[in-house]
């Protein structure tokens, strides 16, 4: 048995994205503050997943070329709480369509033939683009690293 601080550190980090999750709704809703934290937990999750620097490409400390810092226990986790921090993200946008910070959201339209409302949805527009980026990097790696997971989650959302 290997101490290994990188298990700590991710177990800590999956609580702290779980905490913003579940608190998101708790607060008003302000997007640059919020997507850029969330943005910084995903480039974590992915360097932790692929064991190498997301910028850089540099192997980890404690990582090997290759192999990923979490367990198979843990990339569901971070998946999950992915999916649903997505969900929350899109809901306080909603929510926050009359607020002052996240501006006016018009999420009735796809942007099909709507070009009367163009002007309008312009200041939100970016923010509803923003928020599908959120967690981005992590949820790409994970459905090419694991596609049996990907496949068990299509057939749990059936049921």
């Amino acid at each position: 048995n290997q101490f290994c601080p990188a298990a700590i550190q991710t177990e800590a980090l999956i609580t702290l994205a779980g905490l913003t999750q579940t608190s998101l709704p708790a607060f008003p809703f302000d997007a640059p503050p919020t997507l850029n934290i969330l943005y910084k937990l995903d480039s974590v999750f992915a360097a932790l997943c692929t064991g190498t620097h997301p910028l850089t490409g540099a192997v980890l400390p404690g990582a090997q070329l290759g192999h990923s810092l979490v367990t198979e226990t843990q990339k569901v986790r971070i998946r999950s709480l992915a999916e649903r921090t997505r969900y929350e993200v899109f809901s306080c946008l909603e929510k926050s369509k009359d607020g002052v910070n996240a501006g006016t959201v018009n999420t009735g339209g796809y942007g099909y033939g709507d070009d009367e409302d163009e002007d309008s949805g312009d200041e939100v527009e970016p923010w509803m683009l923003e928020a599908t980026r959120v967690y981005e990097k992590s949820l790409m790696l994970l459905a090419e690293q694991d596609p049996e997971v990907d496949a068990g989650m299509d057939e749990f959302n059936c049921l």
